[in-house]
């Protein structure tokens, strides 16, 4: 489903049910792909692009973002959406990515190769690829990351310290700790333990938008893109063309994302190769 319907509106399989009663605000910002509205609790994303649609996004169509503003009152419930005059229907919901095990690790080894070498190639200059990929021998902010990175086992209670660490919307090492949350819980390593306070410390230290998003990796999603790309490491060969298309999201977030999807499963590979013997013998 890449083009809706005039008249129409989608949601995720995974809309949080919080959310499936009435929900009344104000658009507050409006950008090329869509607007979003901030709440007290969360940030609503609305976009015409499905692959940008987190699990707290309604695909819209691209119709729509011309024609709304910031200011203008909005109105959803579970089969109407109205944008100021604007309204729109609930159609069928949009799935969500689901993960098969390829039981030729060969795929994802030659996936995590590829995906070495276009991040180290083509990826955008960050902290976190100077750092993780040896790009660069300069000091960086996430000095004092690398000891606590090589550790057998990566604990997101030494790595609190460095959240928020970067600019942007989604600072880089924000990224790069969603990259990894979402690899280990997509693709069903569930490894990382995620500290009682982790997101109180991190709603201090980081963005809002930031918060959101390692929030949502810790449940494994992010938005269709990147869901679909982790989960297709393990089933099918990816092209450069492929891993390019997720790499250039934001700024330096695609990088920065890649490189924690890249960095955590050629650490944990052996768990990997668990994971499909255990398959194997059910």
């Amino acid at each position: 489903m890449a083009v809706l319907p005039e008249g129409t509106f989608a949601r995720r399989a995974c809309w949080p049910k919080e959310y499936s009663g009435d929900f009344q605000a104000k658009i507050s910002n409006c950008y090329e792909n869509g607007f979003d509205v901030i709440t007290p609790d969360s940030i609503v994303f609305f976009t015409f692009d499905v692959q940008r649609l987190n699990p707290l996004s309604i695909l819209v169509p691209e119709s729509v973002i011309s024609n709304v503003r910031p200011g203008l009152p909005i109105k959803l419930e579970k089969k109407n959406l109205l944008l100021g005059n604007i309204e729109l229907y609930a159609t069928r919901e949009i799935a969500d990515p689901q993960v098969r095990l390829n039981h030729n690790d060969g795929i994802l080894r030659q996936n995590l190769m590829r995906l070495h070498s276009n991040i180290k190639l083509f990826g955008r200059s960050s902290e976190v690829k100077d750092l993780v990929l040896g790009c660069n021998n300069r000091q960086n902010l996430l000095s004092g990351a690398e000891a606590l990175l090589v550790e057998r086992n990566v604990s997101l209670e030494k790595l609190k310290w460095l959240l928020g660490a970067g600019e942007g919307l989604t600072p880089s090492f924000d990224d790069f700790l969603a990259g990894m949350l979402l690899a280990d819980r997509l693709l069903k390593f569930n490894l990382m333990l995620i500290p009682w306070d982790f997101f109180a410390i991190a709603a201090g230290k980081t963005t809002r938008q930031s918060l959101q998003q390692l929030a949502f990796a810790a449940s494994g999603r992010l938005n269709l893109a990147f869901e679909e790309f982790c989960a297709g490491l393990c089933m099918k060969e990816m092209s450069s063309a492929s891993i390019l298309k997720v790499m250039h999201y934001g700024h330096s977030s695609g990088t920065d994302i890649l490189c924690g999807i890249w960095w955590y499963i050629e650490r944990n590979f052996s768990h990997f190769q668990a994971l499909i013997s255990r398959s194997d013998s059910l």
